[in-house]
């Protein structure tokens, strides 16, 4: 296998193993509340992750590739978060498509990061993306602002940022597992933070406090968190594995949405969830937009 099919291949494991994922952790939702769900959803990946690296080899993270690491643990934090909590919001695909709008905000991102002039191309995607919103916003009293959409787009936004730096990391030395291992462990210590911010905030209480703890089978739910921690190990794995075989990220940023397709037959197929014709409408108007993007990236 030539290292073009290889890192296509690699990339494609990925997101169906995101899919997965997303599948497992809407599972979940019912059983936990959001800020525990998302502690375990990092913390067990990354203690796998590194447990596994123990086992094989053993490699600290490069002073190199510190600062990405710590910039991704956050981003990671954030993007994990509002991804979680769209889930308890929005169907499987919905959430997952609103997920992977990350590519329409890396061309903005390069610009303040790298100081790269901003194609203009960036501003009709966005439109696109925007009439996405409005469609899965429409009512029959009108356009109604879903909160909801909003907190996906910004698991969408903060994917983005963690893409770039996770991109970085891959060209460093570290190994993928080390690398990967220490931002998910470090961004559970992070979202330990959310405990205590509804102290403070109170009005996030009933969002945060949202699931509890209604499990009528301990071994289902053990045995859902066992996959999540695989499946998020996975996803890390066969990225950054993928990402270390092409120049840049853009090359491979069109199979990034094969994982709507994979969400879709898995809502379709275990959710046993449908998705209405005008949800199809406004999925297909991001989905488009991404992918514009994502061919004018590469060319």
């Amino acid at each position: 296998m030539n290292i073009s099919h290889r890192s296509s291949a690699l990339m494609l494991l990925s997101t169906l193993t995101l899919a997965l994922n997303g599948l497992v952790t809407q599972l979940l939702t019912p059983m936990l509340p959001i800020i525990l769900l998302l502690f375990l959803r990092l913390l067990l990946p990354g203690c796998l992750m590194l447990a596994t690296a123990r086992a094989r080899f053993w490699h600290y993270v490069s002073f190199s590739a510190l600062k990405n690491v710590m910039l991704r643990a956050v981003f990671i934090t954030l993007c994990q978060g509002f991804f979680i909590l769209a889930l308890y919001k929005l169907t499987l695909i919905e959430a997952v498509v609103l997920f992977s709008t990350g590519p329409l905000f890396i061309p903005l991102l390069e610009s303040v990061v790298y100081k790269r002039e901003i194609d203009l191309f960036v501003v009709p995607t966005l439109l696109l993306m925007m009439i996405g919103l409005i469609i899965q916003s429409l009512t029959d009293q009108g356009i109604t602002l879903r909160w909801e959409l909003l907190i996906g787009l910004a698991a969408g936004f903060f994917n983005a940022c963690s893409q770039l730096c996770l991109f970085q990391i891959s060209k460093e030395k570290t190994p993928v597992l080390v690398a990967n291992g220490f931002c998910f462990l470090i961004a559970a210590l992070f979202s330990t933070l959310f405990f205590i911010l509804p102290l403070f905030v109170g009005g996030l209480n009933a969002e945060f406090a949202a699931g509890s703890w209604v499990v009528d089978n301990a071994w289902l739910m053990l045995g859902l968190l066992v996959l999540l921690a695989v499946f998020s190990s996975a996803t890390q794995y066969f990225r950054s594995s993928a990402y270390k075989l092409v120049a840049t990220g853009s090359e491979l940023a069109p199979l990034i949405y094969t994982s709507v397709v994979f969400s879709y037959l898995l809502q379709l197929t275990i959710l046993d969830s449908s998705v209405n014709g005008q949800q199809l409408l406004g999925i297909s108007f991001i989905v488009i937009a991404c992918l514009m993007q994502t061919k004018r990236n590469r060319s």
